[in-house]
């Protein structure tokens, strides 16, 4: 129980596409899982895997801790705080993403997520460039 996965996607030159597959990626994802694991899990009597799905946009640094090619790698930075934060307030198999995310999206594919309107105490994060509350949208 409690395991991580990490998808990096770099944006290049275009940062809508990168979001619009970032999602789309996350749907087949929850797709595999529902309709493809789940069922061969529940035949042979084992519970249904679940998985939260987090995304958001914004720059990283990544670390290599040494010089070797066994060298771990790690990204750090506000937002991958802030995707971990979105991931625990997402309920199972679901995909919620961050405001950057969610205003790069095609708007056929915004009208699919719903604000989320109650974040919790304990959310701190601030739009860098607004100076409020950073918004986070889940799946409807």
């Amino acid at each position: 129980m409690g395991g991580a996965v990490i998808a990096f996607f770099p944006s290049g030159f275009n940062k809508y596409l990168t979001c619009d597959k970032a999602v789309r990626c996350a749907e087949s994802i929850l797709t595999v899982l529902t309709t493809g694991l789940t069922p061969i899990l529940s035949k042979y009597d084992y519970p249904a895997l679940k998985l939260k799905i987090g995304i958001d946009e914004g720059e990283n640094v990544v670390v290599q801790y040494g010089y070797d090619r066994s060298s771990q790698i790690d990204i750090l930075g506000y937002t991958m705080n802030v995707t971990a934060k979105i991931t625990s307030i997402t309920g199972p198999n679901k995909i919620s993403v961050g405001e950057n995310v969610y205003e790069l999206l095609h708007p056929n594919t915004q009208e699919r997520f719903e604000l989320v309107s109650n974040l919790g105490d304990d959310w701190k994060y601030v739009a860098p460039d607004m100076g409020e509350i950073y918004k986070a949208y889940t799946f409807k």
